[in-house]
């Protein structure tokens, strides 16, 4: 890995104080080899929503998906796989892919088309079982695929990705505070039933009390659905409960004549003292769509490990600003496809930049000297910066970096002015720490140092990087700011894109790079014209690719890509033809 700053100034005058901008940039190599070798095991976690409307080409298209990842898979690559509909299924638990025709068997079996979407609760369950994996792999990475809506759990994209970044942070209340719709409607009832079924006097159940089991059901059943925490009969059987009377539900204590509960634990006989006692059976809480919080409670409390989340959006009836959001806060890239067939590319480049992963856990650090100040605020890296008592500023960058890729980080300083001139002044140093996948060890490179001399006149510099890097965010800001007008006025969204197409050609960055940048701004012009939602679609994808530097088929971009991405998009290719 290798390091640098930049400034656009070459030399500025002692006694100026100006506000200045710098790159911070990161490097690593191009692996030149037609295989990685030695490449770092991954843990994929894949996330499928199989609803109804996944049916026909889309459920096909998915079911070869998910078998070019087994073909793909080294000995000691892990794959999970969750499908949800109405509810939550785990289909393949996250382990090692030892028998690729038997599991290529297990996904014909179980991917198919059936009802509703409980996107959510499968999310939850995917994040959970990755991100707090057991002997984890270094690199990890969770694939949501979907074609429409969260209509089962949380549906609301906000309230989703609040909860991710709960998770993601380790917070087990989003989990433990998890009460299903129906369960929150009467916590009074729900108290009630469950003490009924767990906490009784003890009584043992045998095969001649089933028409006494089934008229305790009937008599539940009475009460409003809603209100009914559900549990199968067969837990009823085989259960030895007790309850003080007094918290019984009105119509089964003491004023009435035996009924059936009466009947079945003998009221008015003699309290048999040789009956075991027993502990009361906890209830195990489910959250809607059938998500069981008890596993993933008890995984949380394991050390939470490096992951990233790539989600795939299939049509133009998918909930992007979900799948977006989700996307950009975990360092993964938004993939939004309008010809299912696509599907293969996007596969082939998530997969192909897994497996050239060299570094995760990126940590920048800029130390400024004295006098100077660095906001922390303009650092454009896809995540938040911070500031130390000393004025150092602090950043994680939210993606893994993958052999043949750069990270260049813009930002804003202010310079002081100095008491006498200094041929080379250091204005901050850069130290990247991070976590080598190969190695399997923590990193910290050589500090570098900004150096800009402060005799003579100010003068700018001629480093195009720094150009070319600050363009690059402010396309990124004036995508977002387009989106935004072309609700309500699309005139004005368009002429804001055509000004920054003037402006990116009146610069004097690098022309390959030129070229880019106006085609895809002409590509959110050209989206707009079909509709909002596509150009949604679009912007949403491509502000992801264009601030992480990451390469995604659905972008016009050939800048970011590195050979894994090409190399496992050739394969994709291939193996769906």
């Amino acid at each position: 890995m290798q390091t640098f700053l930049a400034s656009n100034y070459r030399t500025i005058h002692h006694t100026d104080t100006i506000d200045a901008s710098a790159v911070a940039s990161i490097v690593v190599p191009e692996v030149e080899h037609e295989e990685i070798p030695d490449r770092p095991a991954i843990d994929i976690m894949c996330v499928v929503d199989v609803s109804g409307s996944m049916g026909g080409e889309c459920e096909q298209l998915l079911r070869a998906s998910l078998k070019f990842l087994v073909s793909e898979l080294a000995e000691n690559d892990r794959l999970g796989i969750i499908s949800f509909c109405s509810e939550v299924k785990s289909v393949l638990p996250l382990s090692k892919v030892t028998d690729k025709a038997a599991t290529n068997r297990l996904i014909d079996a179980n991917i198919g088309a059936f009802s509703a979407t409980a996107l959510a609760p499968a999310l939850y369950q995917g994040l959970i079982e990755l991100r707090h994996r057991e002997e984890p792999n270094p690199v990890g990475a969770l694939i949501l695929l979907t074609d429409g809506y969260a209509n089962v759990g949380d549906s609301d994209a906000t309230v989703i990705s609040e909860k991710i970044r709960r998770l993601m942070s380790g917070d087990r209340t989003v989990i433990d505070g998890a009460v299903s719709e129906l369960e929150a409607e009467d916590e009074d009832v729900q108290v009630q039933i469950q003490g009924m079924m767990n906490a009784m006097p003890e009584a043992n159940v045998d095969n001649g009390d089933e028409d006494v089991l089934q008229e305790i059901q009937q008599e539940i059943q009475q009460i409003p659905m809603q209100q009914q925490v559900q549990m199968p009969m067969q837990q009823v059987q085989t259960q030895h409960v007790q309850m003080p009377m007094q918290q019984m539900p009105p119509n089964m204590r003491a004023n009435r004549a035996p009924g059936p509960i009466a009947r079945l634990f003998g009221r008015g006989r003699p309290r048999d003292q040789t009956q075991r006692q027993l502990r009361p059976r906890p209830v195990q809480r489910r959250n809607d769509g059938g998500l069981r919080t008890g596993p993933l409670l008890e995984a949380m409390l394991r050390p939470a490990h490096s992951m990233s989340l790539y989600t795939i959006g299939l049509g133009r009836n998918h909930d992007t600003g979900l799948l977006s959001s989700l996307a950009e806060s975990s360092g993964g890239l938004y993939n939004p496809i309008a010809v299912n067939r696509d599907i293969a590319d996007v596969y082939g480049n998530i997969l192909g930049g897994l497996v050239s992963t060299c570094a995760s856990t990126v940590v920048i650090t800029l130390s400024p000297s004295e006098g100077v100040v660095i906001d922390e605020k303009s650092v454009f890296a896809g995540a938040t910066a911070s500031k130390d008592n000393d004025g150092s500023v602090v950043c994680r960058l939210p993606t893994d970096i993958s052999s043949g890729e750069r990270k260049d980080i813009p930002l804003t300083f202010k310079v002081p002015a100095l008491a006498s001139p200094a041929p080379e002044w250091e204005a901050m140093k850069l130290t990247v720490s991070y976590f080598d996948v190969k190695d399997k060890t923590t990193v910290s490179t050589e500090p570098v140092g900004l150096m800009i001399g402060r005799t003579g006149e100010t003068e700018l510099s001629r480093d195009t990087l720094v150009d070319q890097t600050i363009i690059r965010r402010d396309i990124v800001t004036c995508m977002a700011d387009a989106r935004k007008l072309a609700r309500t006025n699309e005139s004005a969204a368009k002429e804001t894109l055509q000004a920054m197409i003037s402006r990116v050609e009146a610069s004097s960055i690098d022309q390959a790079a030129k070229d880019e940048y106006i085609a895809n701004i002409k590509e959110v012009l050209e989206t707009l014209e079909t509709s909002y939602e596509v150009m949604d679609q679009y912007v949403s994808a491509a502000t992801i690719v264009h601030t992480q530097q990451r390469a995604a088929p659905g972008v016009k971009s050939t800048m970011y890509s590195n050979k894994g991405r090409a190399m496992g998009m050739k394969k994709s290719k291939a193996f769906f033809a």
